[in-house]
């Protein structure tokens, strides 16, 4: 029991709820997406190979994360059976300041590895002392209990992700490469955009590197886009009109899974499905994901518009996923105003949230241990939510759009986020919801600096 106590004193982060998001993702999609990478000879090659390094990479919404679920879950079921070999997995997210850090990933190495076998000699006395282990005390941990195994295979998802604050995604790279260097016998596998800095030390690492099949992955798009027409409300259009429908958004994602799914929900938001209202929005699809949140934008109505944007802001800035009862109180006042008095019949979060359908996530579940990661929603459902469920961007790609350069030249230019400063730092009081006092920091848009959150980059 005091290696329960020990690991729950770490405080790691858990991969699980990651994984369970990312094999969630874009709703409950066929069976087998990214299957066409398992029987590839570099996967079978990398799995095969003790001390292998193999890092995957693709543009923005490729379905990265999505893929590195697939290869986890693989990888588990293979080794299943075998107690001496070892997965372990962390998910770098923009969306999370916990889960950028090398830190983070270290603590949630130790943790894993620890679970069911022995307290490490070094955590025992960081734990009787009741001090946290520097980084490099970690990573002693790491290294001996790596050696108890017959085979470690690390997937490590998003790196490109990964940066927070002063330490920034360079320190993460250097202190896995250090990691690495004396790891020699753990299988590694990486996934991210094909980043100039991470090509660097994947080159140094010996990493083979496998681009992402852009035609593989339409054909995953095509399978997504029939299974979701057949389980929506777009279920009763034609089958000629589904055909066209499939192969439409199939031949123009261009490899971009987001893309697509973006467009499937724009076509589930029409009233009615007759041929011409469908055949309009296919002759006018958004040429990338740019432009398709540029019209999520200007969609929101001029009257709601003060009230999303200014939530829009808390949610991608956060340090931290918001609890809805969190982003109510948030998104109530302006930086640089007194709070405004609450309007009687004013439009709930749940509403809020539901105007930015599509650049927004909503999870569901109550924020207890039980339940973290459970009754997920993708970005479609508002209603019944409650308090706790929280809130972030639904990916990366739509905060680098919200901070990025482009945006402040497109007609969408008025949301822009792109911080100058912390505008202001305020206590909410969010009673139970933050029992230690939290302090939410919310980033005005007037100006040209880097967000709180570190550099952006892909959620995959």
């Amino acid at each position: 029991m005091e290696l329960e106590g020990a690991l729950r004193w770490l405080e790691a982060p858990d991969p699980e709820e990651d994984y369970i998001a990312a094999r969630q993702r874009y709703g409950q999609g066929p069976p087998g997406a990214g299957q066409w990478f398992l029987g590839s000879s570099r996967y079978t090659q990398w799995y095969a190979t003790k001390g292998s390094r193999l890092w995957i990479h693709g543009k923005a919404g490729c379905c990265k994360t999505v893929l590195c679920s697939t290869i986890m879950k693989d990888v588990e079921s293979l080794i299943s059976q075998d107690p001496s070999c070892k997965p372990v997995k962390f998910f770098f997210t923009f969306s999370d300041s916990r889960k950028q850090t090398y830190r983070s990933l270290l603590l949630s190495l130790v943790t894993q590895l620890s679970r069911r076998y022995y307290l490490d000699p070094g955590l025992a006395k960081a734990y009787d002392d009741r001090r946290q282990p520097p980084n490099d005390v970690l990573e002693a941990i790491v290294i001996s209990l790596v050696e108890k195994y017959a085979r470690v295979f690390c997937i490590v998802d998003a790196l490109d992700e990964s940066g927070y604050g002063v330490e920034g995604r360079q320190a993460v790279i250097d202190g896995l490469e250090t990691l690495l260097d004396q790891l020699q016998g753990v299988s590694f596998l990486a996934t991210s955009r094909p980043e100039d800095d991470i090509k660097f030390v994947m080159r140094r690492l010996s990493a083979e590197s496998a681009t992402i099949d852009k035609h593989a992955v339409d054909i995953d798009i095509s399978r997504y886009v029939e299974y979701r027409l057949a389980r929506s409300t777009l279920a009763r259009m034609s089958s000629p009109l589904k055909q066209k429908v499939i192969s439409t958004l199939s031949e123009k994602a261009d490899g971009m899974f987001r893309w697509a799914y973006c467009q499937i929900r724009s076509i589930e938001s029409l009233r009615n499905f007759d041929e011409v209202m469908v055949m309009k929005k296919l002759q006018s699809l958004p040429k990338d994901l740019d432009e398709t949140y540029e019209r999520m934008l200007l969609s929101v109505d001029e009257d709601e518009q003060t009230s999303a944007l200014t939530a829009l802001r808390w949610i991608a800035f956060a340090e931290r996923p918001l609890t809805l009862l969190e982003l109510e109180e948030a998104y109530t006042f302006d930086a640089r105003s007194p709070p405004p008095p609450r309007k009687p019949g004013g439009r709930t979060i749940g509403g809020i949230a539901s105007v930015l359908s599509g650049l927004v996530t909503v999870d569901t579940s109550t924020n207890t241990e039980n339940n973290r990661g459970k009754n997920r929603l993708s970005d479609d459902g508002f209603s019944g939510v409650p308090a706790d469920g929280t809130i972030w961007l639904a990916h990366f790609s739509v905060k680098e759009y919200l901070i990025s350069d482009r945006i402040r030249k497109s007609a969408a230019s008025f949301t822009s986020a792109t911080p100058v400063a912390v505008a202001a730092t305020r206590a909410m009081p969010l009673g139970s919801a933050t029992p230690n006092g939290e302090r939410l920091i919310y980033h005005s848009h007037c100006g040209a600096t880097q967000p709180a959150t570190g550099p952006s980059t892909d959620a995959g």
